[in-house]
Parts: structure tokens; sequence; C-alpha cells
């Protein structure tokens, strides 16, 4: 578990809101990268604070939305202009994590080559 300092680093470690929207749900919600990916813009219902995804094996789940998460991404859906997808891949047709899964199918993590974002002490 992260001590609060930690997660601070954690999320100003981003390097602009598209990041920082995405790593703040994430960790908020404690939903998967997949079902983050799969997000789209009518999944968020501010009214109820509850968003809405499509879980592991298909199934629906309601997931609490944070004051502060909500605020971030309004400010985020005000720059972004997003109209399907939340968090879509400029680049790709379709869903967001097509070109991803193709990149690390079958790899084992060590041969990514991936430096870290952020690293622990």
């Amino acid at each position: 578990m992260l001590s609060l300092a930690e997660v601070e680093r954690l999320l100003d470690s981003a390097g602009n809101l598209y990041h920082r929207a995405m790593l703040m749900t994430l960790y908020a919600t404690g939903m998967r990268r997949a079902e983050m990916c799969r997000l789209k813009v009518p999944d968020v219902d501010s009214e109820r604070m509850v968003h809405i995804t499509k879980g592991k094996g298909g199934r629906n789940r309601d997931v609490p939305l944070s004051e502060k998460l909500l605020e971030t991404l309004r400010e985020y859906w005000r720059w972004m202009k997003p109209k399907t997808w939340l968090f879509k891949e400029r680049s790709i047709i379709g869903a967001p994590t097509s070109r991803l899964r193709k990149r690390w199918r079958g790899q084992r993590p060590e041969k990514l080559q991936r430096r870290p974002v952020y690293s622990l002490p």
C-alpha cells in the first residue's frame, strides 16, 4: 500500500492532464487497466457519483467516484472533449488498447525495455 506522499509523487509524475486523469482514475477507483481503456464518456455518472464499467468476465459493476476525481475528469473533458472513448489513444481506430495488446502479447515483462515512470525508494 502506498503512503499519501507516495501517491502524491505518483500523480505529480504525470506529464500532462491526460496521464494524470488516467492515473487518478486507476488509483481512485481500483479498476483494471483494461476497464479504464474501455471507458466511454456516458459511463461517468456525476449525479450518482458512480462509474459503471464492464468488468472482468463481462460483468457490469458500479465503482464509487470521488469528488476530486470527478473534478479532474471534468477538467480533462473540457480540455480533450472526448466523443466516445474517455481515454482514446489518438492514433488508434476502435478500442484504445488494440495496439498495446499486439505489442505486449506473449512477451515477458523483462523484455519490454520500458523505463519506469515512477519507482519507490
